[in-house]
This record gives C-alpha cells, structure tokens and sequence, in this order.
C-alpha cells in the first residue's frame, strides 16, 4: 500500500506513469528482507531496478552537483527510529584522457549498523522519566492503564523533540489516567544521565565503519581540515 501510494504521488508530480524504480533500504537488511521488499515493489505495480543501500544513495545524491578537486572522505550516519548506520564514501572526480568529460567515482569503503538501538530506545527513555514522575505524584502505577501508557508514550517523543533545542520542558497530559491530570518538568540534563549508557552504542557503527574502510576518525577529520584550508 506504501508504494502504490507513493507511485501515485510520483505520478501527480511528474505528470506521466512511474513504472521503473530504485530503492534505498538499510545496508543491514537481509536477502529476506530485500526480497519482501522487492515483492512490495511488484505489487504495487512497479518494476524493480535496483536495491540500494541508503547509505550509497545519499552519497551519490551528494556528489551530483559537486566536483571534488582532491579524493575525499565522508561519513554519512543516521540514527533512526530502530536502527542506526554509518556509511564511508570516497569521492573523487577524474578526466577521461580520452575524451576530456569528467565525472565522479564513488565508493563505499565501510558499514558499521547497529539494529538495536536507535530513537525509540530514546523514547522508551522519556516515558520511565514521566511513567516515575507520575507515580510519585499519584502513588498509583499508570502501567496498569494501557490508555495512558499511549498517551505517555506520545508524549515522551514530544517532550525529546523539545529537548533536542532546549534545557528543559513541561510535559503536559489532561486526564492521563483515572481522571488524573499530569504535569512535569525534564530537564535535558536528567534526560541524558538516563541515556548516558546508550552513548558508545550511538558511535560504535561509526567506529565499525571506520575500521572496515581502513581508517580512523582522527584521519577524515584532518584529511578534511586540510582540504578546507587549501
């Protein structure tokens, strides 16, 4: 239902069919997983091109409208809702002698993905926060109340989204349980002591990508500055 819909979007935009397509999916997808995906695809009335990873298509959406004067490095890294994934690309433009046109190679020299962790580990986070607050306040267990165990749970995303840009935030639920209005305050201090053990976690896929391309944080970072210097 996904692809069919987005199919017709696609059609009202380009003002003509989509029939062919070429999907990102996660680099850590199994064959089974691709294949779910590719039969998605057919059925929805689409023909399957090619599945890529993601990773690989944010690097060459990238490198479309740019050149690059010397071989650079990038990590490109995304912490999703169930999963994150680091991917190292190398760009280099090159001249055909033969025919003097230019264009870019692309590589993907490291993966590193981490299928456990991601923002809804975060979000579970934020709820124990206010699940507590409201507990104490109450001295009633809001997780015998499946309704308001929702209700937390949006809430807490609301409440991470505000703290990402700021120090603190008010949590604000009218008749959360047994007629109970909740009100609380988190700091972004006390939100990150509870997720400090998830931190090494965040950066392991990175490191994972590092390793398997060759190289270090230390050396893209410098190899980078002097590329912005020159």
């Amino acid at each position: 239902m996904q692809f069919a819909y987005i199919k017709h979007l696609a059609e009202q935009v380009a003002n003509e069919k989509v029939m062919d397509v070429i999907v990102a999916v996660p680099p850590y997808f199994s064959q089974f997983e691709r294949d779910a995906i590719a039969d998605a695809i057919e059925i929805s009335g689409l023909r399957t091109l090619a599945l890529i990873n993601d990773g690989t298509a944010v690097a060459v959406n990238y490198a479309m409208t740019r050149t690059f004067a010397t071989p650079e490095y990038h990590i490109i890294y995304d912490a999703g809702a169930s999963g994150i994934r680091a991917t190292v690309a190398s760009f280099t433009t090159a001249t055909d002698p033969k025919t003097g046109a230019s264009g870019t190679h692309i590589a993907v020299t490291g993966v590193g993905c981490d299928r456990k962790s991601g923002g809804t580990e975060l979000d579970r986070r934020m709820r124990e926060i206010l699940i507590d607050a409201f507990n104490a306040k109450s001295k009633r267990d809001v997780r015998e109340n499946k309704k308001g165990m929702v209700k937390l749970w949006k809430e807490a995303q609301r409440v991470k989204a505000i703290l990402s840009a700021n120090t603190e935030a008010v949590a604000t639920i009218e008749s959360l349980a047994w007629d109970i209005d909740f009100k609380t305050k988190v700091t972004r201090s006390a939100f990150e002591s509870v997720c400090k053990d998830l931190k090494g976690q965040f950066a392991k896929p990175i490191e994972d990508a590092l390793r398997n391309a060759g190289l270090t944080l230390v050396s893209v970072v410098l190899f980078q500055s002097s590329f912005l210097n020159s």
